[in-house]
């Protein structure tokens, strides 16, 4: 079997079905990193059956070394990998598209190319799956990791996690799965999804406007099939780790303003969970989750006192978070906050350095 990529390359594919299929969407940047990801696959496979696995890699049309690096690891595994490709960037949400549209799995693990499997992740999932038949998806906790330092970083957002997070959850109803790990679902790397659920929802999202999700894309289809297909698990991990910090491109294109980026991802989710769940409860369980995790007055505080942070960045995240957040009890101690100005923010800190106390004394 011939699978052509949006290119017209063609790659050979097997005819024999797999149960899990890890999709890697990757683009311009980011070989080094996704060869590690790619190792930390490729090493564990002497610990699941054969031919239970393989990995597709959709590139984004990279410029870099990227396309050898994938096409020596295919080459080393060639019953395994699958790579397929772009000409040029065709954005986030095609390229993951793309990825999965060239897997064979009965599942697919929906993979960043610059995080990693755990040890032992790849049997731990792959056990999950066929001890708790029926699933339309599972979501994993990941855990945060600093590469570069080799070191696990700081735990993942306590209020993103679902009550108990340490032991396995199997929900059995939609609401049910928003209301334990519905934020944990916009996670790219955290979510293994039914193939067959992923098109139907894939499809339905489509007819209604799918592009409109430039950040999320995969969270609405995602969420989409929970919706419709009951039946999710939370696996409490270590499944993979999660590389900490924002893609550098992210943070380039932002002009390394976290707070910006916080705003317009916050405003797509907004979006986001309306039009699949309505403006009820669930909705506003999942705000009031957004904003003890991201918004606290610790991090308003701080996009204050960032360098380049203006008086209309002031108006603007007090607008912002009014809109979504004024019906949330935990919002109104923060309002002081937001009222303040960031000149007097900055003159008060600087009062505070000034009357501090030398240390040791």
């Amino acid at each position: 079997m011939t699978h052509l990529g949006r290119n017209g390359a063609a790659t050979v594919r097997r005819a024999t079905a797999v149960s899990l299929s890890i999709c890697i969407p990757t683009h311009e940047g980011r070989a080094e990193p996704l060869r590690r990801a790619l190792g930390s696959i490729v090493g564990q496979l002497g610990d699941v059956p054969a031919g239970a696995v393989e990995v597709v890699v959709s590139d984004n049309g990279s410029r870099d070394a990227t396309r050898e690096m994938v096409e020596a690891v295919r080459r080393a595994h060639p019953d395994v990998v699958t790579s397929v490709r772009f000409d040029r960037d065709e954005g986030f949400a095609a390229n993951l598209f793309q990825a999965v549209g060239a897997a064979r799995g009965e599942f697919c693990w929906l993979f960043s190319s610059d995080d990693a499997l755990a040890p032992g992740g790849l049997r731990r999932v792959l056990g999950l799956l066929a001890d708790h038949p029926g699933l339309t998806g599972m979501t994993i906790r990941p855990v945060p990791f600093d590469f570069e330092r080799v070191q696990q970083a700081a735990p993942f957002y306590p209020a993103f996690l679902p009550p108990q997070p340490d032991r396995v959850h199997r929900w059995a109803s939609g609401p049910e799965t928003v209301e334990g790990c519905g934020i944990m679902m916009g996670l790219l790397p955290a979510q293994v999804v039914r193939r067959s659920s992923w098109d139907a929802a894939l499809a339905a999202g489509r007819a209604d406007g799918l592009e409109r999700f430039a950040y999320f894309p995969h969270y609405y289809v995602v969420l989409r099939a929970a919706l419709a297909e009951p039946g999710w698990l939370w696996d409490p991990g270590p499944s993979f780790l999660l590389q900490t910090g924002l893609d550098n491109s992210v943070v380039e294109d932002l002009d390394g303003d976290l707070t910006n980026y916080h705003l317009r991802t916050t405003a797509e989710l907004v979006a986001l969970w309306r039009e699949l769940l309505g403006d009820g409860p669930a909705s506003r369980d999942l705000l009031a989750r957004t904003r003890r995790a991201i918004f606290p007055p610790r991090a308003l505080v701080d996009a204050k006192l960032r360098p380049g942070h203006s008086l209309g960045d002031d108006v603007r995240l007090l607008r912002r978070c009014a809109i979504w957040f004024w019906r949330i009890p935990g919002f109104w101690p923060s309002l002081p906050v937001l009222l303040l100005p960031h000149p007097v923010a900055r003159a008060l800190l600087r009062g505070l350095h000034a009357v501090r106390p030398p240390e040791g004394r």
